[in-house]
């Protein structure tokens, strides 16, 4: 059986990831107190001097240029005039996104000439660290990319007590996250290979479905909680 996870997951969040839901995200900006990939509640109250500019990109997918002086929550025009792609790419790659990365863990080894556009950008990677999104209310499964032989795999969460196999059988691509291990927003999970010294260690993270909605919301929403692989496999579709 599936897990499938509820939408109260969306608020059990730890620091890293209580506001992994907001009205709009920072795309560009000249002005000192705002950043790029800076998350901003809709109310907000947004402080433009003279000859500053904001670049928001809101939870529906619109994106909105803001020019000071102005003082007030975010209202102004739509941005025509913005590279969308070079945007996000810039977001994707910012390294100082509100949600940081584990930082240094030992992943396991990669698949030789893994094509990462076979991969829905929503199922997990079992062989790369780091934080991975999925999707509150859908399916949570992990994908590899060599289906040629059976796979098994552990899944732990560090510090508590069990385990999980995530199982392939031969010419599957996908498999279920474990039933015995419950899936918490923003805790540390260890995938591993019995009889092998290298693991990976994930920080899943879960989104609102709503992102979904909207391709480039996806993607900032990704972006800005550290899931970069998964932003730039969405990143391929953008026109």
């Amino acid at each position: 059986m599936r897990t499938k996870i509820s939408t109260v997951f969306a608020v059990l969040l730890c620091s890293a990831t209580a506001a992994a839901w907001a009205d709009f995200v920072v795309l560009e900006t000249d002005a000192d107190a705002f950043r790029t990939g800076q998350l901003l509640a809709g109310d907000v109250t947004v402080s433009l001097g003279e000859n500053e500019r904001i670049v928001l990109l809101s939870a529906d997918g619109s994106i909105v240029a803001i020019s000071g002086p102005y003082e007030g929550v975010p209202r102004g025009r739509d941005a025509q005039d913005v590279d969308v792609r070079n945007a996000l790419a810039h977001l994707i790659d910012n390294s100082d996104n509100l949600h940081a990365t584990l930082g240094s863990t030992r992943a396991a080894p990669q698949r030789p000439g893994d094509p990462p556009d076979e991969r829905d950008a929503w199922h997990l990677d079992p062989f790369s660290s780091g934080n991975q999104c999925v999707l509150s209310g859908r399916d949570v499964v992990f994908w590899r990319a060599d289906d040629t032989a059976a796979l098994q795999l552990v899944l732990q969460r560090p510090g508590k007590n069990g385990d999980g196999a995530i199982d392939w059988p031969t010419g599957a691509s996908t498999a279920s996250w474990p039933a015995a291990i419950p899936l918490v927003s923003g805790e540390l999970y260890v995938v591993r290979r019995k009889g092998w010294m290298d693991n990976a260690m994930i920080r899943v993270v879960v989104l609102d479905s709503a992102i979904s909605e909207t391709l480039q919301t996806a993607i900032a929403w990704l972006a800005i909680n550290g899931c970069r692989s998964q932003a730039r496999i969405l990143l391929r579709q953008l026109p």
